[in-house]
């Protein structure tokens, strides 16, 4: 009885080591058939990525295949392990064979998900164009017929009612063939007046014997309308001027050079011409001369001054009085020359030698006194 005891040990080792043996092919074969499977998936990536790259126009996504484990629980596995085990009748000898037959497991081969992804080419923005901005280009200047051009135009379109209001204290009028040293303008009033200006031109024109015709224009001139300030609207006073006297008579053509728009070309000039580097302003003191100078010549001129921009710059401190001097016919019908001149150039107490010397190199053509 013992010695069975034993064999039946011998036989129950035996059987657990073939036991063993047949999991481990078992488990062989399952992990070569997982390779085989994956080697097969790999390879139809990459026939599929080839067909990819050469359909530009679709991206197509492949899912690869998941291989999916199989779970066998413990007391299956002992089920089948004793489904498989062949024993023998009682009669026959001691020794016992186990034969285990490996359970197959099939692993499905899932279909693989396509998803087609549909491109659609993203459009090239266009630029902003840059704009360079263009050189600052000027008309080519000729101050006589830019002047000339602007007392040529018609009584109305010129700012003779809004400036003469303010002028008129800045104008003077002379008679060379009888006294060049009086101010016919110059009536006794503290501040010169339209009308002191009107009687003058009258007077300088036609003489002072017709006093019938200078007492008109007194009473004409006071029936002019006027604001609550005692100021004339400009309409008014252009309307009362046409009236008065015709446009193309030798007073309108005067007043018509003395606005502001007639010495627009001057100042032009004077930034880009003459001293396009200096930097300046008006310092006040405008003057208008209207002078008969003989039986054929009538000379209107403008002078204003000028200062440096800042006159803090002690250094760089300068004035100067520029001229603008038109030439007319008796009649004042046509405009026979232009000129603009420098009269006069000074300096401030602490200004530098350097900067006298720029100063005079710029100036000194157009002085007057040197033309």
């Amino acid at each position: 009885m013992v010695k069975k005891d034993d064999d039946d040990e011998d036989d129950d080792k035996k059987d657990n080591d073939k036991h063993n043996n047949n999991q481990k092919i078992e488990d062989n074969v399952v992990n070569k058939k997982e390779e085989d499977e994956e080697e097969k998936e790999k390879e139809k990536e990459k026939v599929e990525t080839k067909e990819q790259e050469q359909q530009p126009q679709q991206t197509l996504l492949v899912t690869p295949p998941t291989s999916q484990p199989v779970l066998v629980s413990k007391e299956q596995e002992q089920e089948s392990n004793k489904s498989n085990i062949t024993e023998p009748p009682p009669s026959q000898s001691t020794t016992t064979t186990t034969t285990i037959t490996p359970t197959p497991v099939l692993v499905p081969t899932p279909t693989p998900t396509q998803t087609t992804i549909i491109t659609t080419p993203t459009p090239t923005p266009t630029p902003t164009p840059v704009i360079n901005k263009p050189t600052m280009m000027f008309p080519p200047r000729d101050i006589k017929e830019d002047t000339k051009k602007i007392w040529s135009r018609s009584f109305t379109l010129l700012p003779v009612g809004v400036d003469l209001p303010r002028l008129a204290s800045c104008i003077s009028v002379f008679n060379d063939q009888v006294d060049g040293s009086v101010d016919l303008a110059n009536k006794g009033n503290v501040k010169k007046t339209i009308l002191d200006i009107l009687l003058a031109l009258k007077e300088m024109f036609d003489g002072s014997e017709n006093q019938e015709e200078l007492e008109k224009i007194k009473a004409n001139y006071e029936n002019i309308p006027r604001n609550d300030d005692g100021s004339f609207n400009s309409k008014d006073l252009v309307e009362f001027l046409l009236k008065e006297f015709s446009e193309n008579s030798p007073i309108l053509q005067v007043l018509k050079v003395c606005n502001q728009s007639i010495i627009a070309p001057s100042v032009i000039e004077l930034k880009l011409g003459i001293c396009p580097k200096l930097m300046f302003k008006d310092a006040g003191g405008w003057m208008i001369k209207v002078e008969l100078v003989d039986s054929d010549t009538v000379i209107v001129s403008h002078c204003k001054k000028q200062q440096h921009m800042d006159p803090r710059k002690e250094e760089e401190y300068f004035e100067f009085i520029w001229e603008l001097e038109m030439i007319f016919n008796r009649d004042v019908s046509s405009l026979n020359q232009v000129t603009l001149s420098i009269l006069s150039l000074t300096f401030g107490e602490k200004t530098r030698q350097d900067k006298k010397d720029e100063y005079l190199a710029l100036f000194n053509s157009h002085m007057k006194v040197n033309k």
